[in-house]
């Protein structure tokens, strides 16, 4: 993972005015992995959940597009994938998922 995650709080805490947007993929995903939009804003908002984050390549200089965990417990995590873009002062959400963690390592094993 780039970076410490104060950085990528700080940065969330600055931006905590600009419009959150879910795009129509992340809603689409959201309905299915029962994700709810009042999660996310609060997420986003005030990122103490934030536990983890990757900084992703975006297609417009004017963004930052990240990849973020925020952990509830030691069992589940949120994961969101998503762009700021200072230029429009926009939150823009690609996709978000649910995990659970004891699921995932369990796969993770098996697989080896």
């Amino acid at each position: 993972m780039n970076g410490s995650k104060e950085r990528l709080q700080n940065k969330l805490k600055r931006f905590r005015h600009y419009n959150i947007v879910i795009g129509h993929h992340a809603i689409k995903r959201m309905a299915l992995r029962k994700v709810e939009e009042s999660d996310i804003i609060n997420n986003l908002r005030k990122p103490e959940k934030l536990g983890l984050y990757e900084r992703i390549d975006s297609r417009f200089e004017s963004e930052e597009k990240y990849k973020c965990w925020f952990f509830y417990g030691k069992r589940l995590v949120h994961i969101y994938v998503f762009a700021i873009n200072s230029e429009r002062e926009e939150i823009f959400v690609v996709t978000a998922m649910k995990n659970r963690l004891d699921a995932q390592r369990r796969f993770e094993k098996n697989a080896k």
